[in-house]
């Protein structure tokens, strides 16, 4: 669909089938599904798509909630439901999607031989722990079971730890070593092996994924083939993570690819996966959890990408965890894994998922995506109409444009009475249309944002770690986030508290894809082209040395900058033998000296000095960039320390730079952490119910050529009655996204911090959103035009 005014107009009313929202149907387990056979009634199936089509419904997901124990019977149990559903859809707008379920995984690493089996089964990294006797040779026989990865001696008596490594020293199987020096020695043996829990596919090899997907469609290929890339419009995975035990996952081929990646042997640096190896600890965690991320991004994320696009379908996904903080530990790049298919997941409550729609939204404005997916409402214990519109509202406006909805669709028995209440109350029928109404003018186009935010991954690799230790099969671990990983609290900031949209940018995508000119940061991509005026450093000690070069030259240049918690110290470009030889003189390796060089350039020598304790450091040069340095304030909800929001916002509009939106009067929730916690936590405490108001005002602009879109959601308790100042001379229309209903708005022109400002009236009651579009053919020369030099709510920093 092209991008003027009218088109945008066209899908706004008429919410074509490639606009509209997908629903989920959830089935239960297989031994329920067995004893239910209205499942797979032809009648049931046609009641599904009559009513999808009805309550405009694009497409519908069948899921499995439970997949364990999938036999031969219920494999022709789906196959049949399959067929009915296809066939049914086909006669309407109704598009299907197929998941290659982890229940079709089990089973076929059940049934198939053992080698082939053996070949595709995910892979988890164990160590054996031997200890040694003072003064004696070493005889040790390795356990095996797997493929070697790592064989050291392991000394922590010492100030810095000393590792030897022990491989050429094995015969037949049997390892001879004599310490040449005395110490607290012992042997460690990594091996990585099947792990125990078969139940999914290797995640971290694109050719195991790739085939596993392919026997899983020959289950079904008879059916689905003649209907792939019609009927059949998508494929869709789910709870993607490393599933081993304690997360574990791991690849035979890992030292390969790590030496590939970065030049040398990552053998005899394990035990820095699970232990402190000294000064070179962070260093080296970060490119070895870093390694695996990209693993996985080239696993199964890369093979389900492919492996769609080969049968003509598109992709939908969401990672496992809505919105961990410590995302290495358990889905790796959360950034990175959005490649191919962005997509975030709200689960289990109100609220508990939202920080996964910013990292999912700048995959796709990082990586050139159109689409951003979201899964809603997944076992959610509470529900009603308020819940399910916020959630939405939260959703869209962090920028989710492709909904993939649970909602009861049919008055079946089995639903519960609320469920049954909502369907009868016919308000799905709105709320469908609502969501496609919004997300035909989100989809696409150009995200406006003038704050960049530094993705800090390889920090966050830096501050993970291994450990061993029993669990239940179907225990979710949550790992504790890195006490200075303030990321997603700055994220909040920003957005719920100063009142500005952001884009996050992957160090990748920062070094190959971004320039600078004149204090303005430039994301160059074919479509999603954004500039940047400030650029945000959350708490990273460890950075690469280029995006350092880069910062310090958008700083050069006029650019300005914060950096908040911890400055970088370390550069992620590392070489063990450089290192070691520095670290022999009492020095720093060259690219850590340079990282620390620019750091000083920056935000000047005393924000480095332990010594000095103030509130906030500034810099400033002659070119009119300015830095500034927030130490950590306080400790957020889940126990990382942080910086205080206010503080933020001030040295934001301390800049004195015309950015794209003000909301003066807009409610300012300072999160501290509270969207950041765990679930067991999260629902423990309240924390839904604990946010200031019941919710947030949330706003995105994209523009679609000269076509601004501008989306508010007001998901508080309170009604907001004030204005707002969009940047530039626009003639806005107000799109009603519940009634699909336009009209004019009110405004005029203001000159604020020397720039033209378009003012606008906004009232939204509460769980409300409006929209406002601009069409750029009509006249606006003749607005009048008046001077302000303050707004009451927003001050600089004194």
């Amino acid at each position: 669909m092209g991008w003027n005014y009218q088109e945008s107009l066209d899908a706004f009313r008429s919410l074509p089938p490639d606009k509209r929202i997908y629903t989920y149907i959830d089935f239960p387990s297989f031994r329920m599904m067995r004893s239910r056979v209205f499942y797979h009634r032809e009648g049931y199936i046609s009641r599904i798509i009559s009513h999808c089509d009805r309550i405009a419904v694009g497409g519908v997901l069948p899921r499995l909630k439970d997949h364990s124990g999938m036999n031969d019977e219920d494999l022709q149990l789906m196959r049949q439901f399959y067929k009915k559903l296809l066939r049914n859809a086909s006669k309407s707008s109704v598009k299907v999607g197929f998941a290659p379920e982890f229940a079709y995984q089990e089973y076929l690493l059940r049934t198939l031989p053992k080698e082939k089996s053996d070949a595709l089964a995910g892979k988890e990294l164990i160590v054996h722990e031997h200890l040694c006797d003072a003064d004696r040779t070493v005889k040790y026989t390795l356990h095996g079971g797997g493929k070697l990865m790592s064989l050291v001696a392991f000394d922590d008596e010492k100030l810095k730890p000393e590792t030897v490594d022990l491989r050429e020293l094995v015969h037949d199987g049997v390892l001879e070593w004599t310490p040449e020096k005395r110490g607290n020695w012992r042997i460690l043996e990594f091996v990585c092996v099947n792990t125990e829990k078969e139940s999914s596919v290797d995640v971290l090899s694109y050719a195991a994924s790739k085939e596993m997907l392919s026997i899983i469609w020959n289950l079904f290929g008879d059916i689905l083939a003649p209907y792939a890339g019609s009927t059949l419009h998508a494929m869709e995975y789910h709870d993607i993570s490393f599933d081993a035990p304690n997360r574990r996952s791991w690849s035979e081929n890992f030292n390969e690819e790590f030496e590939r990646l970065y030049g040398f042997d990552p053998a005899p640096y394990y035990p820095a996966l699970f232990r402190n190896t000294g000064n070179e600890n962070a260093h080296l965690r970060a490119m070895l959890f870093s390694c695996r991320a990209k693993m996985m991004q080239n696993g199964f994320l890369r093979a389900v990408a492919d492996f769609a696009a080969e049968k003509g379908l598109i992709l939908l996904g969401s990672m496992t965890e809505p919105k961990l903080t410590a995302c290495p530990w358990i889905t790796g790049d959360n950034l990175l894994n959005g490649m191919y298919a962005p997509g975030a997941l709200l689960d289990k409550a109100y609220l508990y998922g939202t920080n996964s729609l910013k990292i999912a939204a700048a995959a796709a404005y990082n990586f050139d995506r159109s689409r951003v997916t979201c899964e809603l409402y997944r076992n959610y214990y509470r529900a009603s109409k308020a819940i399910f519109y916020n959630d939405a509202m939260n959703a869209l406006a962090r920028g989710a444009n492709r909904m993939m909805v649970h909602i009861p669709i049919l008055e079946e028995q089995e639903n519960k009475k609320m469920m049954r209440a909502l369907i009868a109350s016919h308000w799905e029928s709105q709320f469908s249309k609502y969501i496609g109404r919004v997300q035909s003018l989100l989809a696409g186009g150009r995200h406006v944002s003038d704050i960049a935010l530094l993705y800090p991954i390889y920090h966050l690799c830096g501050k993970t770690n291994f450990y061993t230790s029993s669990t239940s099969p179907k225990q979710f671990e949550y790992p504790n986030a890195p006490a200075t990983a303030d990321y997603m609290n700055v994220i909040n900031s920003v957005s719920t508290y100063a009142g500005h949209d952001l884009t996050v940018l992957h160090p990748e995508v920062f070094r190959t894809h971004c320039r600078t000119d004149g204090g303005t940061l430039y994301l160059d991509n074919e479509e999603n082209r954004e500039s940047f005026r400030i650029l945000i450093l959350p708490a990273m000690e460890i950075i690469s040395i280029e995006n350092m070069r880069k910062i310090a030259e958008f700083y050069d240049g006029g650019g300005k900058v914060i950096a908040t918690g911890a400055l970088p110290s370390e550069a992620y470009e590392y070489l063990p033998e450089a290192h070691d030889k520095a670290r022999k003189r009492g020095k720093l390796s060259e690219n850590d000296q340079e990282v620390r060089r620019l750091v000083e350039h920056v935000f000047g020598k005393e924000s480095f000095d332990p010594y000095v304790i103030r509130p906030f450091f500034y810099n400033e040069n002659e070119t009119g960039g300015e830095a500034y340095f927030l130490p950590f304030t306080t400790t957020a909800a889940d126990g990382t320390a942080t910086t205080k929001s206010k503080l933020l916002s001030d040295a934001i509009h301390s800049f004195e730079l015309p950015l794209d939106i003000y909301m003066p009067d807009m409610p300012r929730l300072e999160c501290i952490g509270a969207l950041n916690s765990v679930y067991p936590e999260f629902e423990a405490l309240g924390l839904s119910k604990r946010i200031p108001g019941g919710g947030m005002l949330n706003h995105i602009h994209k523009k679609h050529g000269d076509c601004d879109v501008y989306y508010f959601s007001n998901t508080t308790n309170d009604p907001f009655d004030s204005y707002l100042l969009l940047r530039g001379r626009l003639h806005p229309e107000e799109w009603d996204p519940y009634t699909g209903e336009t009209k004019p708005l009110p405004h005029t022109v203001v000159i604020y911090k020397n720039n033209e400002y378009t003012r606008i009236p906004v009232k939204l009651a509460p769980s409300t959103s409006i929209l406002f579009v601009s069409d750029p053919s009509r006249a606006v020369l003749e607005e009048p035009t008046e001077k302000t030099s303050t707004l009451d709510s927003i001050e600089g920093l004194a």
